[in-house]
């Protein structure tokens, strides 16, 4: 019995110990994309403080609750940036999903088909289904009727949280209606047959 309790214990510190280490690699390839991303802005004279330095580790501290994806994407869309570069607005830039490189419609064409999308909504073919889902979210009635400054944004918004989780590799499904019935036969007694027709005769005086 000792000799059990003595391989289970070894076992489960064996897990522990893996799981361990399996956090520490997965945190240090994070923060080897920090420091490969922070020595590419450097290059680009977008940042000039050096790795390790107080910048340098402040924005470690900020940026580690985004992907090693989502550093490269802010990264590819900095390279362009014009304005007061900082980490929030690197932050912005990571978390600015491309749509079209994950095959989405980009927000402004997104907007249009959702505005645009006759009804029933759900039978519509949609050219994504993050843009039904965002139409859903934002309101199909606010869509049709709100001036396009203030629905828009509110799309927008609701849109980039869609297509995040499809980067995310979620599967996003349009809902299927099930087609109604063409014809429902119903067949009255003869009692009931009468009672429509003394109806009839008493609503129309003949």
């Amino acid at each position: 019995m000792q000799h059990i309790n003595s391989v289970l214990q070894s076992s489960q510190n064996q897990i522990a110990t893996t799981k361990q280490c399996g956090n520490t690699s997965q945190k240090t390839q994070t923060l080897e994309a920090m420091t490969k991303t922070w020595r590419t802005l450097q290059a680009w004279k977008l940042v000039h403080s050096e790795v390790g330095s107080t910048e340098h580790l402040s924005w470690q501290a900020g940026l580690r609750d985004l992907s090693d994806d989502q550093l490269r994407n802010g990264l590819k869309q900095s390279r362009n940036f014009t304005g007061y570069f900082s980490l929030p607005a690197f932050r912005e830039l990571c978390k600015n999903i491309d749509a079209q490189a994950i095959g989405l419609p980009d927000v402004k064409k997104a907007y249009i088909e959702a505005c645009r999308a006759p009804s029933p909504k759900a039978k519509f073919n949609w050219s994504h289904p993050a843009v039904y889902h965002a139409g859903v979210a934002t309101g199909w009635h606010e869509l049709s009727c709100f001036a396009e400054d203030n629905i828009y944004p509110r799309f927008k918004t609701f849109y980039a949280e869609f297509c995040e989780r499809v980067v995310k590799g979620e599967s996003l499904d349009t809902p299927v209606q099930e087609a109604l019935p063409q014809g429902v036969t119903v067949f009255l007694s003869p009692e009931e047959n009468q009672g429509r027709m003394a109806a009839l005769r008493e609503a129309t005086g003949l």
